[in-house]
């Protein structure tokens, strides 16, 4: 049972490694993307020169003027440039992070289905679809059967929400949609631990991940109540709610009578009564000088950079989650 909450960091902490990892290449990618366009667009230009050149007689044959555009700029770049400029190939960076997942489905495989095998996960009854997925993935894997090799319909399919769809599902030669299914196996993963750091899933051997309802007495030994209360020693727990309410009313109109008559009276020195009869608290405007002048030599940082400096010699950040 102490192996439990150290396997479920150790699950947080792969998952949330390989979508770092997925992320910082696709920027990567899409820095890559931006530069090749900018070179191709520069190219684009001069493609574009040719239908303003003199030099080209009005009767050269189009196939002439597209060989030399060919020539400066290949067929397949220049038509990547045009739909980039008509806006119809938009960059996804998602996509790209799909893609990579694609290419290190091996690795996560090993990394992380030992440790789905070894937790036990609950959720919400929002999250069910969500455990089912869970639980068909533990049965599939203790079977040693590829996902590959179920029927797509077998697969739970209802935690997955619109915004994966588009990129868990291809369309194949016969133009029926196709599940890919490492993909999905990912998502999985990737799900269980957002809704585990959120609060969604439990693992209840751990202290920080299991549910509230854990934490309760279970309804058997809520039946005993009555000694459990007296066990404890708070007389209050034993009181009628209504009865409670009424004593903190009554403390409460006490204390407001207090408070009012002793600022009426003066008695309280820390508020200023007016001639309407209200009365505020006094603010003094303080003149001395609160910073040392030796703090006045200094130029002044953002907070950010004090925080990135210290943490580059002492490595705090990593004790926060």
């Amino acid at each position: 049972m102490m192996r439990l909450p150290r396997l479920t960091n150790c699950f947080i902490y792969r998952v949330r490694q390989l979508l770092d990892e997925a992320k910082s290449v696709a920027k990567e990618r899409v820095y890559e993307y931006r530069l090749e366009h900018n070179r191709n667009l520069y190219k684009a230009g001069q493609v574009l020169k040719l239908f303003a050149d003199d030099t080209i007689a009005d009767e050269t044959p189009f196939a002439d003027v597209r060989m030399q555009a060919f020539a400066i700029l290949p067929e397949m770049k220049l038509t990547k440039v045009a739909d980039h400029i008509l806006q119809t190939a938009r960059l996804d960076e998602h996509l790209f992070q799909w893609q990579h997942t694609d290419q290190v489905a091996n690795r996560f495989k090993r990394r992380l289905r030992p440790l789905l095998h070894a937790i036990d996960f609950s959720a919400t009854d929002a999250n069910k679809p969500l455990i089912t997925a869970v639980h068909f993935l533990k049965a599939a894997l203790q079977k040693t059967k590829p996902l590959t090799q179920y029927k797509p319909d077998k697969l739970p399919q209802r935690f997955i929400t619109e915004q994966y769809k588009r990129y868990l599902y291809t369309t194949n030669d016969a133009g029926e949609k196709q599940l890919l299914v490492d993909r999905y196996e990912f998502l999985i993963y990737r799900l269980l631990r957002n809704n585990l750091e959120s609060g969604d899933v439990f693992c209840r051997p751990s202290v920080r991940y299991r549910s509230f309802d854990d934490d309760l007495l279970s309804d058997e030994q809520w039946r005993e109540k009555e000694a459990l209360i007296a066990q404890v020693g708070l007389p209050i727990l034993s009181q009628a709610a209504e009865a409670h309410l009424a004593e903190l009313k009554e403390s409460l109109e006490t204390r407001l009578k207090q408070v009012n008559q002793r600022i009426a009276s003066g008695e309280n020195e820390h508020i200023k009564n007016k001639r309407s009869g209200r009365w505020s608290l006094p603010y003094s405007r303080v003149d001395e000088d609160v910073n040392d002048p030796f703090f006045e030599s200094l130029a002044q940082v953002d907070i950010q950079a004090v925080f990135q400096f210290v943490n580059r010699h002492c490595r705090f950040m990593n004790e926060f989650t």
